[in-house]
C-alpha cells in the first residue's frame, strides 16, 4: 500500500477485480492513482469496494477508470447505487470503449501508446492502465438514466404546544419553510439551473416545497446544501430510473418530427403523433416530471409542436416547449369534454382512450395536427414537383416553425449542394438551431430560466413578425416592379396605375422601417439577455396603475406574480388596497414609480414592508412592454426592509418602556399617594 503525495492538478484512479464475486462484501480490488501526466502517485491492493469509495472521497479523482464496470457491481441497479455514493464530479469511465463498442484492454492501451506488457496484465497493472487511459480522456463515462436532483424543503418539527400558542408556532414554522424555499429558488436561479417546483401551501407559509433540478449533482455543489434545523430541513437526493448507460456522445433518438400532447397535473397524460396524425404513444403516469417526459419523447423522435387543451398553457408546458424548441399550440377557447372525447376517438380509429388524462393529451395533439393538416397536404403536393432527394420531414418541420415552403425547399436543396466532407454548411442556419444555441448559451451563462423564457418568447415572436414583414416587402416590391414595367409598356401611363405604384412604394417603405425597428429591438433584447445572464439586470413588469384590474391584465399577459419580483408603475397616484395586498402576498421585492406624487403610496406600501423607489434611478431599458432595471434594486430593497424592521423593533421597545414607566408610577401612587421630599412636607 502507498499513499499519494498530494500532487497539484487533478488525479485519476483505476480499478480491477482481484478476487471474489463482483460487488460482494468479500470482493477485493487493485486500485491505482495517477496524476494528469500518468505518473503513479498511489496504489492499493486487496481493497474492498467500500475502501475504493472512501479513497475516492479522500482523493476526489476526476475519473475512475475500469475495463469492465460489472466487476464493480453485478447489475444495473448495483452500478446505479455505486454512482450515487461516488463524490460529485467523479466520473466512472469504461476506458476500453471506442466508437461505441468495447475493445480488449491490451488493444485499447496499444492504441493509446501504452505498454501492457507480455501476457495477461496483472490486476495491479490493469488498474494502472485504466487510470492512465482515464487521465488521457479515453473511453466513455457511465451515466445514470434520467438523473435529476430532488431538493425538499419541509418542516423541521411539529409543535406540540397547546392552547392559543399552537397556531402561532405552526405559522412561524411555515414562514420559516417559505423563507428557506425562497432562498433555494434564488440560489438555483442565480446558478442558471433548469428546475420545476411544487409547493404545499398552508396558513402563514408553506408546509413543503419540492424542487426537481434537471442537472447532475455535481452542478449543485456549493449552491444548495442539506440542512437539518429546528424549524425546517433541506434534503438533497439524486433521483433516477435505476439504470446506467455509456455516454458515447452519439445521438440515439429517431430523426422524425413529432406532435406532443400534454395534460399536466399530479397524473400527467402524454400523447405523441407523427406528422401524418398517426398515434405513436399514449400514456398516463403519476409523478411524471419534465425530465421523464423529455426522455420518453426524445426516444421517439424530435418534437416540433407541443399542444395542450386549455387556453392558457401552464408554465411547466411553456418550459417544456422551450426546452424542445417546439411551437406551442393551444385552443382559442376551452374544449368541451364531448369535443375532446370525439377528437381522441377519431385519432385512435374509433377506440376510446384508457384514461381521461390520455384522452385530454391526445385531443390536444390531434387538434394541433388538424390545424396543420391542410398546410401539410398542400406541401406534399408542392414537393411532388421536385424530383430530387429532398427530405419531406425536414421541409415540413421548417414550415411548421414559420418558414415559407419555398425557403424550406431551398434549404434542402442547399443541403444537397453542400459537400459532405470539408465543405461549408448552409449559410442560413435554421431557427431551431439559433434558438437551441441561445438556450445552451443562456444555461452556460446562468440566465434566470423564467426571465430567459420571457425574453426567448418575445424574441421569437419578433423574429417571426420580422420574417413575415420581409416577405410582404418582397412581394410588394415585385408588384411594384411589375406595375412599373406595365407602365413603361403603355404609351400613355394610366394615372390610376401610377397612383397604385406610389401606394405600393410608400407601404413598402413603411414596412421596411418596421422591419428595421424589429431588428433593433431584437439586438437590444440580445444585449439585455447577456446582461441578465451576468446578473446585472432583472426584468420588471410595467403596470399603468396599481389597481386590481391592471394587475389581472398583467397576470394574464405575463403570468402570476412571483416572490422577489420587481414591479414598475407609471401612475403611482392611482391605486387600490387590494392590489397592494396582492403584491405583499406574492412577496414582491420592490415597486418602482415613474413620476412624482407618490407619498401616499409609499406610506401604504411601507405598512406592507414593500419599498417604493424612483424608477429613473434603476431603469436600463424598456423593450416590448417589459422594463429592464439594474439588479442593485434587489439589494437596496433587502436593506430597506431590514432597516424598517429594525426601526419597528426599536419603536416597540420604546413603547414597552413607556408603558412600564407609567405602570410603575401608577402603582406608586396607589401605594402611598404622591411622594414628598425627605423633610416630609
Amino acid at each position: 500500500m502507498s499513499r499519494p503525495s498530494q500532487p497539484e492538478g487533478p488525479l485519476y484512479m483505476g480499478v480491477d477485480l482481484e478476487s471474489g464475486e463482483p460487488g460482494a462484501p468479500g470482493a477485493r480490488y487493485s486500485v491505482a492513482a495517477v496524476d494528469a501526466e500518468g505518473r503513479l502517485v498511489g496504489k492499493w491492493e486487496g481493497a474492498s469496494l467500500a475502501r475504493l469509495v472512501r479513497l475516492a472521497w479522500e482523493l476526489r479523482p476526476a475519473a475512475i477508470g475500469t475495463d469492465n464496470p460489472f466487476e464493480l457491481a453485478p447489475s444495473q441497479a448495483g452500478l446505479a447505487r455505486l454512482l450515487e455514493v461516488l463524490p460529485p464530479g467523479t466520473r466512472l469511465v469504461q476506458v476500453n470503449v471506442e466508437g461505441g463498442r468495447p475493445l480488449p484492454l491490451r488493444e485499447a492501451a496499444a492504441r493509446a501508446g501504452l505498454d501492457a506488457g507480455q501476457g495477461k496484465p496483472t490486476p495491479a497493472r490493469t488498474a494502472y492502465l485504466a487510470a492512465v487511459l482515464a487521465a488521457r480522456g479515453h473511453g466513455a463515462p457511465l451515466r445514470l438514466v434520467g438523473e435529476r436532483v430532488v431538493i425538499t424543503v419541509s418542516r423541521g418539527r411539529w409543535s406540540r404546544s397547546g392552547g392559543m400558542s399552537v397556531d402561532r408556532y405552526q405559522r412561524r414554522i411555515r414562514a420559516s419553510v417559505r423563507r428557506a424555499a425562497e432562498k433555494v429558488r434564488e440560489a438555483l436561479e442565480r446558478a442558471g439551473l433548469d428546475f420545476d417546483v411544487t409547493y404545499r401551501e398552508s396558513e402563514g407559509g408553506l408546509d413543503s416545497a419540492v424542487f426537481t433540478v434537471y442537472a447532475p449533482r455535481e452542478r449543485l455543489v456549493g449552491i444548495v446544501r442539506p440542512h437539518r434545523g429546528v424549524d425546517y430541513t433541506i434534503t438533497v437526493r439524486v433521483a433516477h430510473r435505476g439504470e446506467v448507460r455509456l455516454d458515447t456522445g452519439e445521438p440515439s433518438r429517431p430523426d422524425r418530427p413529432l406532435i406532443v400532447g400534454l395534460d399536466p397535473g399530479q397524473t400527467t397524460g402524454l400523447a405523441v403523433l407523427d406528422l401524418h396524425g398517426r398515434v405513436i404513444l399514449t400514456l398516463a403516469r403519476r409523478g411524471f416530471d419534465r425530465g421523464s417526459i423529455v426522455e420518453v419523447v426524445e426516444s421517439l423522435g424530435r418534437p416540433v409542436v407541443v399542444a395542450v387543451d386549455v387556453e392558457e398553457p401552464p408554465e411547466a408546458v411553456r418550459k417544456l416547449a422551450a426546452q424542445f424548441n417546439a411551437e406551442l399550440f393551444h385552443p382559442d377557447k376551452p374544449m368541451s369534454v364531448a369535443e375532446k372525447a370525439a377528437l381522441a376517438a377519431r385519432a385512435l380509429g374509433g377506440r376510446p382512450p384508457k384514461t381521461t388524462h390520455e384522452r385530454d393529451a391526445l385531443a390536444a395533439a390531434y387538434k394541433a395536427y388538424l390545424a396543420l393538416k391542410a398546410k401539410l397536404e398542400r406541401l406534399d403536393s408542392y414537393l411532388a414537383h421536385f424530383h430530387v432527394d429532398l427530405d419531406p420531414q425536414k421541409v415540413k418541420e421548417a414550415v411548421i416553425r414559420g418558414v415559407t415552403a419555398a425557403e424550406a425547399v431551398e434549404r434542402e436543396i442547399e443541403r444537397l449542394l453542400t459537400p459532405p466532407q470539408g465543405g461549408r454548411g448552409p449559410p442560413a442556419a435554421s431557427q431551431a438551431g439559433q434558438a437551441a444555441g441561445r438556450q445552451a448559451a443562456s444555461r452556460e451563462g446562468g440566465v434566470e430560466p423564467e426571465r430567459l423564457h420571457l425574453l426567448e418568447a418575445r424574441a421569437r415572436r419578433a423574429e417571426e413578425e420580422a420574417k413575415r414583414l420581409r416577405a410582404v416587402v418582397e412581394r410588394l416590391e415585385a408588384q411594384l416592379e411589375e406595375a412599373r414595367l406595365e407602365a413603361r409598356r403603355c404609351p400613355r401611363p394610366d394615372a390610376a396605375l401610377e397612383a397604385e405604384a406610389r401606394r405600393h412604394a410608400e407601404r413598402a417603405a413603411r414596412l421596411e422601417a418596421e422591419v428595421e425597428e424589429l431588428r433593433g429591438r431584437l439586438e437590444r433584447l440580445a444585449r439585455l439577455a447577456v446582461r441578465a445572464g451576468r446578473g446585472e439586470v432583472v426584468a420588471a413588469r410595467i403596470l399603468p396603475a396599481l389597481t386590481s384590474a391592471r394587475l389581472r391584465e398583467s397576470v394574464e399577459a405575463l403570468g402570476p406574480l412571483r416572490g422577489g419580483e420587481v414591479v414598475a408603475v407609471a401612475n403611482p397616484g392611482h391605486y387600490d388596497p387590494e392590489a397592494l395586498d396582492a403584491l405583499a402576498e406574492a412577496g414582491v421585492a420592490a415597486v418602482l414609480a415613474g413620476q412624482p406624487g407618490w407619498e401616499r403610496l409609499a406610506r401604504d406600501l411601507r405598512e406592507r414592508e414593500i419599498p417604493l423607489f424612483p424608477l429613473s434611478e434603476y431603469l436600463v431599458d424598456v423593450v416590448s412592454g417589459v422594463a429592464f432595471v439594474d439588479s442593485s434594486v434587489l439589494r437596496d430593497a433587502e436593506e430597506w426592509v431590514e432597516r424598517l424592521r429594525e426601526e419597528r423593533a426599536a419603536q416597540l421597545d420604546l413603547e414597552r418602556l413607556v408603558r412600564e414607566y407609567r405602570m410603575e408610577r401608577l402603582r406608586g401612587a396607589r401605594r402611598g399617594g404622591p411622594r414628598r421630599g425627605l423633610s416630609g412636607r
